[in-house]
């Protein structure tokens, strides 16, 4: 919080995992239509898995969250980086696990090569599901696209505390363009 009551985001605030600081968050640039993305990979501690219970902590204050990340979940269809037609639906199927009580999220973005063309959108799934049919719009650009498809799969919170944790898995797959001969 500034001294005239903005506020300004922050991407190191001092911020621990089970006790091990985490230090600076990686800075992502997904092209110019996108906002940056800030996210921490480090190796891994004493502590911290799938399915273990966690504690989120501001460094110096007695500021925390407790949670439970769910297991890992992962694609197991269609496969990374695979080349599809458009106009046929896309079956998604994943491996189970994450909350029984939260919403999954299916991101869903296409971008061109050039970033000149930018779509998103995105599908609220029940807790549990393990797959989920897309049908790629119809009206997209006639131009090759790549398509990012993000899962968010989030974990049970503990019940005194409003937070989370959650798995995200992503796949990258090719939309060409049919030119006529």
């Amino acid at each position: 919080m500034l001294q005239d009551g903005g506020s300004e985001p922050i991407l190191d605030a001092g911020v621990a995992l089970n006790g091990e600081p985490l230090g600076e968050g990686d800075l992502e640039d997904r092209g110019p239509n996108l906002p940056l993305q800030a996210s921490w990979t480090r190796p891994v501690f004493a502590g911290v898995g799938f399915g273990l219970p966690q504690r989120l902590s501001v460094i110096g204050a007695n500021a925390q969250a407790l949670f439970a990340c769910p297991v890992e979940v992962r694609f197991t269809s269609p496969d990374d980086g695979a080349s599809l037609a458009r106009g046929v639906p896309i079956d998604f199927q994943w491996t189970p696990g994450g909350s029984k009580d939260y919403s999954q999220v299916l991101t869903i973005e296409f971008l061109s090569k050039d970033f000149s063309y930018f779509r998103a959108g995105l599908a609220l799934l029940d807790p549990g599901l393990t797959a989920y049919s897309f049908q790629v719009p119809p009206d997209l650009p006639a131009q090759d696209l790549d398509g990012y498809f993000d899962l968010f799969v989030p974990g049970d919170a503990d019940p005194d505390t409003p937070s989370g944790c959650q798995v995200d898995v992503r796949r990258r797959l090719h939309f060409p363009f049919a030119r006529a001969r």
